[in-house]
């Protein structure tokens, strides 16, 4: 079974047990799901989720696509979502913004991955 599987198989398994997760925890891993779906996990730590030793310790969610894009999302809270993105494609070469919402984040992730890059930066943002 591949690394990224695997990691899926994971999630989906601590999604599913009786073991209570947080907000963050819970929305991190939805995004893990969505960035798995959009094929945004093709590279060797895409679609991984884990928390951050930080001071604020966010949820963070890498994405990844071999040779054009490096990229991670930090979840601080449902309400606080900020996805920085290193990118060969135009407008996203070094790309940092917070998201107000887990869907406004999705559907910037979404665009992003159909290449729809004026679509994906007309989503609102903080």
């Amino acid at each position: 079974m591949s690394t990224c599987k695997t990691l899926l198989h994971d999630l989906y398994s601590m999604i599913n047990t009786t073991e209570k997760i947080s907000n963050r925890h819970a929305v991190a891993l939805r995004i893990a799901e969505v960035i798995h779906l959009v094929e945004l996990d093709t590279g060797p730590y895409g679609g991984y989720s884990d928390q951050e030793n930080h001071k604020r310790k966010p949820y963070v969610v890498m994405i990844s696509r071999p040779a054009t894009m490096d990229g991670l999302i930090r979840v601080f809270s449902s309400t606080f979502i900020q996805i920085q993105i290193h990118s060969q494609f135009r407008d996203f070469r070094s790309y940092s913004e917070v998201y107000q919402s887990e869907q406004d984040a999705v559907a910037f992730l979404t665009f992003f991955a159909e290449r729809e890059y004026d679509k994906a930066l007309e989503v609102p943002t903080k």
